[in-house]
């Protein structure tokens, strides 16, 4: 039924039919509102948990190998080799003067669905060992590391992980790679380096520099400090997205400046300041703006402040009426999105309850109220709730 169908029959509703129907309606309304915004809310809470806690391990990584001496290996960026059909790896570390890169996949457990995730693994190194993504993987080394590297290693990662479980996965999936083992406590992390290869006397020796091992295994394991880099990446949800990019903004760009408005440039000085955007291509930065202009104009956290007929000309601002008090602000954030998210959702539960009062109240208009069935009805099953 559509929409017009049964608001019709509403309107049809006599007087004091109709005031039956509101008198249902409007607390139903009311509740379930609330309560819906309040399950969406949990929801996109719980979504941008998960992706903080992926991007700790990210941290883990980076802050092995930004700004670190006694290395030539230093972290080069996230997601390296993202491209429309899919993402590939989570890290690149690189020492380009070696001609060496490092493809770093990171996991949060390596305890369940092990042979699934060696396989996703391996097809990723597949698409850089063939060059047979949608785009050119040495072309793309070029750009990010201004050169085509001679060895890449392979490595799995994860805070959780048992090595001899996976040496045995690895030998059913004739596999040959890295396994790093992260850890993180207080503000200290560490890594540490295992061998994985398909049988247990092949040629397979781990990384392919010794300084790299070397590197490993007298600085990382015994720790280093822990910073927190790295607050979202491509592949983050809308929501993490949404939340720092809208706060940052706030805080360091638009309470700072004459009109508070900002444009693609803006935006670009703000997060190029941070690693987030480290080594980003061009065409990656303007994706990643798109989107979280595009999603924040449909939950009204931004507004065209200036249309200058051009996404990445225009000028912006957040809406916001706590700039200030930045728990406010994350409160406004989070229920813009969960009443954007919740509307299908509200939408169609309201009109069920609405369908079911309408052909109830109809019902007893055309009989003139409970029937002498509905009676017997009744009566059968206080009957049987006696009896039970």
């Amino acid at each position: 039924m559509s929409g017009k169908d049964l608001q019709t029959r509403i309107e049809n509703l006599p007087d004091e039919q109709r005031e039956k129907f509101d008198d249902r309606i409007d607390p139903f309304e009311e509740n379930l509102e609330q309560e819906l915004l309040e399950q969406h809310w949990s929801e996109i809470d719980n979504q941008i948990g998960d992706d903080e806690s992926e991007l700790n391990d990210f941290n883990v990584v980076v802050s092995g190998f930004l700004e670190q001496d006694g290395t030539d290996y230093t972290f080069i960026r996230t997601e390296p080799l993202i491209h429309d059909k899919d993402k590939n790896f989570d890290v690149l570390v690189a020492a380009p003067s070696k001609g060496v890169a490092v493809l770093v996949e990171i996991e949060r457990s390596l305890l369940d669905r092990l042979p699934s995730k060696l396989s996703k693994f391996d097809g990723k190194m597949d698409v850089v060992r063939s060059n047979g993504a949608d785009f050119d993987v040495d072309e793309y080394f070029e750009k990010v590391i201004s050169t085509v590297p001679a060895d890449i290693d392979y490595v799995l990662a994860s805070q959780v992980l048992d090595t001899g479980e996976l040496k045995e996965k690895a030998r059913d999936a004739d596999l040959n790679f890295i396994a790093w083992m992260l850890g993180s406590h207080g503000n200290r992390c560490r890594i540490s380096a295992h061998t994985i290869k398909e049988e247990k006397t092949g040629s397979f020796d781990g990384h392919a520099d010794d300084e790299l091992t070397e590197y490993i295994n007298s600085t990382l394991e015994n720790g280093v400090d822990q910073q927190e880099y790295i607050s979202f990446c491509h592949s983050s949800s809308k929501y993490l997205k949404l939340k720092h990019m809208s706060l940052t903004l706030v805080n360091r760009y638009q309470r700072h400046t004459e009109n508070g408005s900002f444009d693609y440039e803006d935006w670009k000085r703000v997060f190029e300041a941070d690693v987030d955007l480290y080594n980003y291509l061009e065409e990656e930065k303007r994706t990643l703006y798109k989107r979280y202009i595009k999603y924040a104009k449909e939950v009204g956290v931004v507004k065209v402040e200036e249309d200058n007929g051009d996404l990445f000309e225009n000028e912006f601002r957040v809406v916001s009426q706590a700039t200030k008090d930045q728990e406010k602000l994350v409160d406004e954030l989070m229920e813009k999105m969960a009443d954007s998210r919740m509307q299908d959702d509200f939408e169609e539960a309201l009109r069920e309850k609405k369908l079911e009062v309408v052909t109830e109240l109809e019902r007893d208009h055309a009989t003139g109220g409970p029937t002498l069935d509905d009676f017997f009805e009744t009566s059968d099953e206080e009957e049987t709730a006696n009896d039970d």
